[in-house]
Parts: structure tokens; sequence; C-alpha cells
């Protein structure tokens, strides 16, 4: 039982860590693409500000975990106002991804605007903030959001850099544990070698032994023989 425990340990900590790093990559590759990182269609992403705060039952809260899934522009029904993500383009000019809601069509593409009527009074084109949206800026559509994994993803915005230090200590300490586990094995290992070639040794003596007492009681007991036969003679 001691053996296993420091084992799924490690492999919990392991598990972790590359997950951390796969989804430190993936949102590296997204920034710099300016694109979600799909896998097999489906993507995970970051809400980043409180644009999209509202009474909507899909509407979102910053940090929140949300599935992006891949699908043709064509296929979005305006009418149900669903939540995409698109290309877009930051206060500082940067390109970046944005997640807002479709809330109209113009024959220049699709309308989007920011459920928080506090940071997003009117739609994103209206305002001037961005360009319609097409199939050249389109992403994707809002599936849903994971929120028992809020308090994460929050974290792993805001300190990413802590995570990732809090993970190499605790795989440094696991890998530690492990390394003295299999130190004190190696030596119980050797104490038991050596325990078993002293006992071979006492063996092999107490064998040596006990073949010169035969060899003693043998010598005697042909000496007696002779001395017997002599005497009759």
């Amino acid at each position: 039982m001691k053996n296993v425990i420091p084992k799924i340990l490690t492999g919990l900590a392991i598990v972790i860590f590359i997950l951390t790093i796969g989804i430190m990559i993936a949102g590296t590759i997204a920034i710099r693409r300016n694109e979600p990182a799909f896998l097999m269609g489906y993507a995970l992403a970051v809400v980043p500000t409180e644009s999209m705060v509202g009474d909507h039952q899909d509407s979102l809260d910053k940090n929140d975990l949300v599935i992006i899934k891949r699908i043709d522009m064509s296929e979005v029904n305006v009418q149900d106002q669903p939540v995409i993500v698109y290309q877009g383009i930051g206060d500082n000019g940067a390109d970046i991804l944005i997640i807002h809601r479709v809330v109209g069509e113009d024959v220049e593409g699709l309308v989007t605007q920011g459920d928080n009527p506090s940071t997003n009074p009117e739609s994103d084109q209206e305002a001037g903030l961005q360009a319609y949206i097409t199939a050249d800026n389109f992403q994707g559509i809002y599936v849903t959001k994971i929120t028992f994994l809020k308090p994460i993803a929050s974290i792993m915005v805001d300190s990413r850099s802590m995570i990732f230090a809090i993970i190499i200590m605790i795989l440094a300490i696991i890998l530690m544990t492990e390394f003295i586990h299999i130190f004190k094995t190696i030596n119980e290992k050797k104490k038991e070698d050596m325990a078993k070639h002293h006992q071979e040794a006492l063996e092999r003596v107490r064998l040596k032994k006990e073949e010169a007492m035969r060899a003693e009681i043998k010598k005697e007991y042909m000496a007696n023989l002779e001395q017997s036969g002599d005497a009759k003679l």
C-alpha cells in the first residue's frame, strides 16, 4: 500500500502537469493564430471580460470556461440569437477573439453585441468597434460552459505563472519522494543480499565443520578397529 500511494500521486501530478502545459500551449496558439485551438471540432475558451454578463440563459460571466463548436456560418440561425466566437480587434489594435451574441443580420454580415448593457450599450458594428461577421472572421458557436471548472479557469487566467510553479514544486516533491523510496528499496535489497551471502557463508562453514568432524570420527573409528585387530592377534 505504501508503494501504491506515491505512484498514484506521481501519476496524478504528471497528468495535471501535462494538461496544464497542454492548455497553456493551446491558449498560446489561439492567441498567436487568433483562432480557437480546435480538437475534433471543439475548443475550450475562457471569457476574458464582463461584456457578456446579462440576463439570458446563456449569458456568460468573466472567466467562464466555455466550449466552442466549429460550424459553418451558414448554419447559424440568427433568430435564435446564438453566442458566437469571431476574430476581432482589441482596444490596442491587436487581433483578438471575441465571444458575443448575434443580434441581427445585415447585407454585409452578422451583427453582434455583448449582453452587458453597461459595457456594450449598442452593437459592435454600430459602435464601430468591429467589422460585420462573415465567413472570413467567423470561428464557431458557443455550446455550453463548464461551471465547476470556473475557479480553476479564473486562477489559470490570473495566475498562470504561479500555477505552473506550484505544479512544478509538487511534481518535484513527489519525484523526490519516489527517488528516496527507490534508494531505500535498493539499500534494503543490498542488505538482503548481504544477509543471504552471510547465511550462505555460515552454512558453508557449518558443512565444512560437519565434514571435518565426520572425517575425524571415521579416523578414530578406523584406528580403534586396527587396535582391536592387533589385540586379537
